[in-house]
């Protein structure tokens, strides 16, 4: 999620959200910005998070809202070392998730770092990273519900941006905002494209229905980048 400057007008956050105190912007999007941010509890606990928010301007869209939910219910199901985890999910003072708190960086900064220094990444690097990612990816397609039903969820947006990398080498996908899973009513209207371009299959770029395999390929242009 890139950083954009606050429109002129569109007031900042609450100092508080479900209980989560934030504080430091971490990214900012077209839709959407995350926060650093702690809970405090009894004994002096603490707990850090990744709190994200709809824009307010955008607070009052149904269907944004109703993605949001989504998110939320598809990362419920999805408890995987090399899966950004959902910590919490509420709608007061407004609708929020709070998220892991990963200490690193994504592949796109390295990728950018790399190349204003005229550096390649070493391939047995790429292909850790690239192997971590799928792994997830992976776990992510073969996850049933509780009544042993395959959830068949598709990431959709899998690009160096939402591969996280930890200072402790953990590598972590992120950021299923645009995922799809079987149930009906989680389905995308024919047509409409949603993710980045350069990392989309043919099927979906062409809005054409999907499934697992477009993660697949996506996966596939992100380790030609990061190899090249």
């Amino acid at each position: 999620m890139c950083i954009r400057d606050r429109g002129q007008g569109e007031p900042g956050p609450p100092a508080m959200i479900g209980g989560y105190r934030l504080i430091e912007l971490l990214g900012r999007g077209g839709m959407g910005e995350v926060y650093r941010a702690e809970r405090e509890g009894p004994g002096g606990f603490r707990r850090r998070a990744a709190v994200k928010r709809i824009l307010p301007r955008l607070q009052g869209d149904p269907n944004l809202r109703a993605r949001f939910v989504q998110e939320a219910r598809i990362n419920g199901y999805l408890e995987h070392p090399n899966v950004v985890q959902v910590l919490d999910f509420g709608d007061q003072p407004e609708p929020y998730l709070a998220l892991e708190y990963i200490e690193g960086t994504t592949a796109a900064r390295v990728l950018k770092a790399c190349a204003e220094r005229g550096q390649r990444l070493p391939p047995v690097a790429v292909a850790y990273l690239v192997a971590e990612a799928a792994t997830g990816l992976d776990y992510a397609h073969r996850r049933e519900d509780e009544q042993r039903r395959p959830l068949q969820i598709v990431h959709r947006d899998v690009s160096p941006q939402n591969v996280l990398i930890g200072y402790d080498g953990g590598v972590k996908l992120v950021d299923f905002g645009i995922a799809k899973a079987a149930s009906k009513a989680q389905q995308t209207a024919a047509g409409v494209i949603k993710g980045k371009y350069y990392y989309m299959s043919p099927e979906q770029a062409l809005g054409e229905p999907l499934d697992l395999r477009t993660d697949i390929f996506s996966v596939g242009i992100v380790l030609y980048e990061l190899l090249s």
